[in-house]
């Protein structure tokens, strides 16, 4: 459907008698009043599908506007809708959209899994008249269409990272609890830590920190070793019993499971740092722990904006010794430390890192 955008061409003089321009004027001059036009505003897909795998950029055309007849356009928006569903993106004047926002409708709608998703909704614009001789004073018009539009897009291929916020960190509104992405599925993806089993927490993708709307939990709030990961109507997910577990997320399957660890007495570290060329391998650059529940430390750390200059070759390491050290030269940004293992190859750039002791999974996120 399509709606008709009516402008009218007012009196001239009338309109220029409240600008500042003519405020001196006595007599307006008088003009007839000009024909109302009827104006057409059409928005066409570009294209049926979209996979932003292999979209190139910041930007991708969803759509193009018709030619308009006498005006221009000024803003405009995509209203993506799915049930109750809603996220708004601006566009250009060509149809382009940002690509992360895109990505953010298509989650917001759906889930974070590469599958084809339908994107529906309608253009809302605002346009304003061009100046012609009978109207040299330009009119912005708020006009909203109803135009129907719908194409096809799906998410690249790509890790999404995904943090715990419960009992094991204290329920913060950062990121400091990571689930390390696995190298056989970037989409199974552990964290290793004490539960509480009871409230242990939900799940916020990187993005959307600190967001609760956003937030996703469990289908059933109680102690279960595996179940369903939703996205509304949502529980906190309960460990099994109380103790030391890895819990395994699926954001593809949007499941999760519970596995005990044998080890329920880990040792414990007074601190975790990184030692490298970029500090010419003198003394540590210290990480934080995420706070433990009931006295029991997360065993997880992080470090935010580490900056490196330059390439380097670097290894997390404990109470600032060479005893115990983690390394792994073949896996980056994330993978699993070895105890004793190669120097990290780390390129110039700005990471949030983090590092698991019970496990040596180490995650580096590009800034």
């Amino acid at each position: 459907m399509y709606k008709k955008i009516l402008f009218t061409a007012m009196l001239a003089a009338g309109l220029a008698s409240c600008s500042e321009d003519y405020k001196d004027w006595v007599q307006p001059e008088q003009n007839t009043q000009q024909d109302i036009k009827t104006q057409t505003l059409k928005a066409t897909p570009v294209s049926q599908s979209i996979d932003l795998e292999t979209t190139e950029g910041t930007a991708v055309q969803v759509l193009t506007f018709d030619t308009l007849q006498g005006a221009k356009i000024v803003e405009a928006s995509f209203h993506a809708t799915l049930d109750d569903k809603a996220y708004v993106m601006p566009v250009d004047a060509e149809g382009y959209v940002q690509v992360k926002d895109l990505k953010k409708a298509i989650t917001t709608l759906y889930d974070r899994s590469r599958t084809v998703r339908e994107i529906k909704g309608k253009v809302k614009a605002t346009l304003k008249t061009l100046p012609t001789a009978a109207q040299p004073q330009s009119l912005t018009i708020y006009v909203e269409t109803e135009t129907a539009i719908a194409f096809q897009a799906q998410l690249p291929d790509e890790p999404t990272y995904c943090f715990l916020t419960g009992t094991p960190n204290g329920w913060p509104t950062e990121a400091n609890l990571p689930f390390i992405p696995t190298q056989e599925d970037k989409n199974v993806q552990t964290l290793t830590t004490y539960f509480k089993s009871s409230w242990d927490g939900k799940l916020w993708y990187k993005e959307d920190v600190g967001n609760w709307d956003a937030a996703l939990g469990a289908e059933k709030e109680e102690p279960l070793t595996d179940g369903k990961i939703v996205s509304k109507n949502i529980g906190c997910f309960f460990a099994p019993s109380k103790g030391f577990y890895t819990m395994t997320i699926d954001i593809k399957q949007m499941t999760y499971r519970f596995t005990e660890c044998e080890e329920q007495f880990p040792a414990e570290y007074s601190k975790i740092g990184l030692i490298g060329g970029f500090n010419d391998w003198g003394g540590d650059y210290e990480l934080t722990q995420a706070i433990g529940t009931e006295d029991t430390p997360s065993h997880v750390w992080h470090a935010y904006n580490f900056t490196l200059s330059e390439d380097t070759e670097l290894k997390f390491r404990a109470n600032g010794g060479w005893d115990i050290n983690w390394g792994n030269d073949a896996d980056f940004p994330y993978g699993q430390g070895y105890r004793g293992g190669s120097n990290m190859k780390v390129a110039a750039g700005t990471y949030d890192v983090y590092f698991n002791d019970l496990t040596g999974q180490y995650l580096f996120i590009a800034k």
